[in-house]
């Protein structure tokens, strides 16, 4: 019986103990519930600007039982990424966050305090787009060209740089005598003619050169040379003008090549033929001193020479 009674009192005590903590708790709650409710009202009286003394002190807070807010950490706000270290991280082809861990070391060798440098991944972020934006203004206001411009255009098929998806993308350019300029890498969302034309008319309006384009150079591909939907019509009906049309010389040689192979050896219906691959394998082996024009031959120097004339 000794024992049981001994156990009862060790769990009686052990209960009171419990809830005089919890008064204790409780009335600590009450009270800084009053001191911060006293604190408002002052706080927003009108006499409390004048009156001073009716403002508690952090001395006399921290005795009614409250304690004093806890001091929040400064912000840093130096931004150190200027338009020239902008155009570095792209140049080098540095990510965001990879750009942050350079950064960060690059400042503490160089002896700052890198808590007070405002760099972080988005902060970078932020301000690289800031300044390619700025850039990209800054060129189109600086370009002028009076002459009449040839725009040109060819899809490719690359890897997005966030999706890791490949994607059509359409690097559109001008030339003229001042030289040539690239307007835009546009994202396609298809690449038909419809696309393109929009992309391309779009880049002209945007930098104001739409008025002096006279002419157009593009591969033959059956989205840009279509005669309804191709993108050269449609450029010119968008555009309400007729514009020169110049195809790319390499694809038009390619057609040629094609009507000689046919004429010569045939249609073939592989994708890949034999011939070209095993050129392909040894051609890198053979002496090009052995090899010359098809013009060198005496039989199609004749030929050529009796076409001339």
């Amino acid at each position: 019986m000794g024992g049981v009674d001994s156990v009862l009192a060790a769990q009686e005590t052990r209960q009171s103990l419990r809830l005089e903590k919890a008064a204790a708790f409780s009335a600590r709650k009450q009270e800084e519930a009053a001191a911060s409710s006293s604190v408002a009202q002052l706080e927003s009286s009108p006499s409390s600007s004048s009156n001073t003394s009716a403002v508690v002190s952090d001395e006399e807070y921290g005795a009614v039982g409250g304690a004093s807010p806890a001091k929040r950490a400064k912000r840093a706000t130096k931004n150190i990424v200027s338009p020239a270290l902008a155009a570095t991280l792209d140049r080098t082809k540095l990510t965001d966050r990879s750009a942050t861990y350079v950064l960060t070391e690059a400042a503490r060798c160089l002896g700052q305090n890198v808590e007070e440098l405002n760099i972080n991944r988005s902060s970078i972020r932020r301000q690289r787009l800031k300044h390619r934006a700025a850039m990209a203004s800054k060129i189109r206001e600086e370009f002028r060209s009076g002459t009449p411009l040839v725009v040109h255009w060819d899809g490719k098929l690359v890897m997005d740089l966030t999706t890791k998806e490949h994607v059509d993308r359409l690097p559109i350019i001008i030339s003229g005598i001042g030289g040539a300029q690239l307007l835009a890498v546009a994202k396609l969302g298809s690449g038909t003619g419809e696309s393109m034309a929009a992309a391309v008319v779009s880049a002209l309006e945007t930098w104001g050169v739409a008025d002096q384009v006279v002419g157009v150079s593009f591969d033959t591909t059956a989205s840009n040379t279509g005669r309804r939907n191709g993108a050269c019509v449609l450029i010119e009906q968008k555009m309400g003008k007729d514009l020169l049309h110049f195809a790319c010389r390499h694809h038009i040689l390619e057609l040629v090549v094609h009507a000689v192979f046919v004429r010569v050896l045939g249609c073939s219906s592989s994708p890949e033929h034999l011939l070209f691959k095993r050129f392909q394998t040894h051609g890198r082996a053979s002496n090009r001193e052995d090899f010359g024009t098809g013009i060198m031959v005496e039989e199609v120097g004749d030929c050529s020479r009796g076409r001339q004339g």
